[in-house]
């Protein structure tokens, strides 16, 4: 079939095997293109297109979970392309059955340039982008949609009612948290925030750090009072304090955040020094990360870099002081506490390893066995032929841990990585930007 990337295999009617389904999303100036691969034969399947006009780029919402794709926060321009009003609702594309779900709650405030997740079977949607309207942080049950949307209080890093575009974001499955760092450098310094949103007791907490050359200190100091904590179940709507306020204010909860900084703890610690970006995935207590790497000699090579969350790091006035990590690797490079890297490039497709600028997303599928399944996805270019052509390289592989025993005492045991291919496929592909991200469909279960 003729897709807006180029010619693809539509998703088969009956296809049978959903829980080895990974969702694939492309930015077109156009579009979003929604693809599908199974991991284990890295098959590429078109699903569906949601057609937008190019001044929508970077203005729409969208993620995957339980076997649907959500849209959110489609503006309307006036003839002169000026954003008039945002609607305020969701379009869910249900994949098993192709068809466009009716009648969704609508978000109870208008949504520009949403921020959205989906976690512990809830959809979550944080507007992020308009001076002139006010945020909301909105969830909705998609197993019980009579309660409709529930108001959230919103994450204390939107500054004049705008996320910072430098932010990056991840998933801890395992604790049932969403992370949002940001990092500011300077000639001389640098400066981290983490927060992280717990879907136990909705609330945001903030980890801040400040690193100079000089020293390190802690960015805000701690506050006399802490919030009580609140649950889901305590959400009522709340009056509005000022007539001045936007006219959603007063269906906003007064559900509250930790808006202080937190002690540090091994796991936000660790999350804070490490270097990720998103397409990272965490799995337990480790980050895992893909990332090309240059080697002397001009070689390229694919790594999986590990990070283990609960090392032990040192810690001052709250703060820690940030891995720097860039493309260029030399044998006399310190290695870096509570890291690993796994040479994957026998993973992917050769063409892949001639590009530099090839870029990742990792998907967590489950636990086979003894090992760690992932898929990988990677955009990338050939150069080296008669024109540029435009690759997306699917790929599964398993890693297996590998712990062996000290050998006298005294000596700690060591932890080695082996990646083991599953299967891997190069899809040509057209590309009006490089804009791309890859969402589970089913979930993080055992294989």
């Amino acid at each position: 079939m003729e897709t807006p990337n180029g010619m693809f295999e539509v998703l088969p009617v009956d296809y049978k095997n959903w829980s080895s389904i990974v969702i694939f999303f492309m930015e077109n100036f156009e579009d979003i293109s929604v693809y599908a691969f199974d991991y284990d034969e890295c098959n590429l399947y078109y699903v569906v297109s949601y057609k937008w006009p190019q001044c929508l780029l970077l203005s729409l919402g969208y993620t995957a979970g339980g076997f649907n794709v959500y849209f959110v926060g489609e503006p309307k321009y006036d003839e002169q392309f000026n954003p008039i009003a945002h609607s305020q609702e969701v379009k869910v594309y249900d994949i098993c059955n192709r068809v466009w779900w009716e009648d969704l709650p609508k978000l109870k405030a208008p949504m520009p340039n949403p921020f959205v997740f989906f976690l512990n079977g809830l959809l979550y949607v944080l507007s992020t982008g308009m001076l002139y309207e006010q945020p909301h942080f909105e969830m909705l049950d998609i197993n019980n949609l009579s309660r409709g949307w529930v108001s959230l209080s919103n994450p204390s890093f939107i500054s004049n009612h705008v996320i910072p575009s430098n932010h990056t974001t991840i998933i801890d499955y395992s604790k049932k948290m969403l992370y949002v760092r940001l990092v500011e450098w300077s000639y001389c310094d640098c400066s981290s925030d983490l927060y992280g949103y717990s879907v136990h007791d909705h609330k945001w907490h903030a980890f801040r750090i400040f690193m100079s050359e000089e020293n390190i200190t802690s960015s805000v100091p701690m506050p006399d009072d802490e919030p009580s904590p609140l649950t889901y179940d305590d959400y009522s709507s709340p009056t509005s304090e000022s007539s001045n306020q936007s006219e959603h204010d007063d269906e906003r909860s007064p559900l509250t955040y930790h808006d202080e900084p937190s002690p540090l703890t091994a796991r936000t610690g660790n999350l804070l020094k490490a270097s990720w970006s998103n397409g990272c995935v965490i799995v337990d207590n480790h980050l895992y990360r893909f990332q090309m790497l240059r080697y002397p000699k001009e070689e390229l090579r694919a790594i999986l870099i590990i990070r283990d969350l609960e090392h032990e790091i040192e810690v001052y006035n709250n703060a820690v002081e940030l891995d720097y990590v860039d493309a260029m690797h030399f044998p006399d490079d310190p290695p870096i506490g509570g890291c690993w890297e796994v040479d994957i490039s026998h993973i992917v497709q050769e063409d892949v390893l001639r590009d530099l600028y090839s870029c990742g997303k990792l998907v967590y599928i489950g636990k086979s066995n003894s090992c760690l399944r992932f898929s990988l996805v990677i955009s990338y270019a050939c150069r080296f032929r008669p024109k540029i052509t435009n690759h997306v390289c699917t790929c599964t592989f398993d890693l297996e841990v590998k712990c062996d025993k000290a050998t006298a005492v005294g000596e700690s045991s060591t932890v080695s990585f082996i990646a083991k291919p599953i299967s891997c496929k190069s899809h040509n592909i057209n590309m009006d930007t490089c804009l791309f991200s890859c969402k589970e469909l089913y979930g993080n279960d055992d294989l």
